[in-house]
């Protein structure tokens, strides 16, 4: 549904109200910028008829808001798996020596604190200016317990936790636009060793599936589009050059 609206309270993830489902499109609803919300019409009756079976994806595993565990972290993969999902998705970076890490923000300050466990403050400390080497010196995860305070996860390191814990399927959401398909490659490279081509799924807003399929002209790779950044044509435009392609509007709201 493309209609947006602001509304005066913004949600965090989602509400129903007033047979209306509201997503709340921001990377984080608490930046104190003018919120995006899509408004999405629900069907107009329910009805008690048999519910089918659903997997849920853990978004960025289980950490309950950074708390139990660090955001992309390790420890929020064993969490994820415990609490029951088989699903689990991550984000991935390049450190400024082009090390494939874990992390969702550009920038380290909502989600580490320095090594000594001091917050960063409000000037930004971007992954892509920092070595991979001062990445695992100088910070921290935020956790409540200093001992699941971690350092942050590479790529490999990351997907043969997941595949320790016997998942399976683990999305990946490139965090970098590169037109040359590089970022992405590497991606699909690791992931290929570390868990089969089989297991994991390339997530993004299209850009990076695009590059994928066109690009690189690699076509055996499942993509997954976000509706609320993509389109339904443009996905089957995609999927009719080959490859499964999914596409999902909700899949950030099965987090916690």
């Amino acid at each position: 549904y493309n209609m947006r609206e602001v509304i005066d309270q913004e949600p965090e993830d989602m509400f129903i109200k007033g047979g209306w489902i509201y997503l709340n499109a921001n990377t984080n609803a608490k930046t104190g910028e003018t919120p995006n919300i899509y408004r999405v019409s629900m069907p107009g009756k329910f009805t008690a008829r048999k519910v089918h079976p659903r997997d849920f994806i853990a978004h960025r595993g289980v950490h309950l808001g950074y708390t139990a565990a660090g955001e992309n972290s390790l420890e929020a993969i064993d969490l994820a798996r415990r609490a029951g999902f088989v699903y689990i998705e991550t984000d991935c970076r390049w450190s400024r020596d082009s090390v494939m890490v874990i992390i969702h923000d550009a920038a380290l300050n909502r989600t580490f604190t320095y090594a000594d466990g001091t917050e960063l403050g409000k000037k930004k400390v971007n992954v892509a200016d920092l070595t991979f080497e001062e990445l695992r010196r100088d910070f921290r995860l935020k956790a409540s317990e200093p001992k699941n305070r971690t350092v942050i996860p590479t790529l490999e390191e990351y997907l043969l936790r997941c595949k320790e814990q016997g998942f399976r399927k683990v999305l990946i959401e490139p965090k970098l636009n590169d037109p040359t398909g590089a970022f992405y490659k590497e991606i699909i490279d690791i992931a290929d060793k570390a868990i089969g081509r089989d297991n994991y799924i390339v997530v993004s807003n299209n850009y990076a599936n695009e590059v994928i399929r066109n690009t690189l002209g690699i076509k055996d790779v499942e993509l997954m589009g976000l509706l609320y950044q993509t389109t339904w044509d443009e996905m089957e435009a995609l999927a009719n050059r080959g490859g499964a392609v999914h596409s999902h509007v909700l899949y950030r709201y099965a987090r916690r």
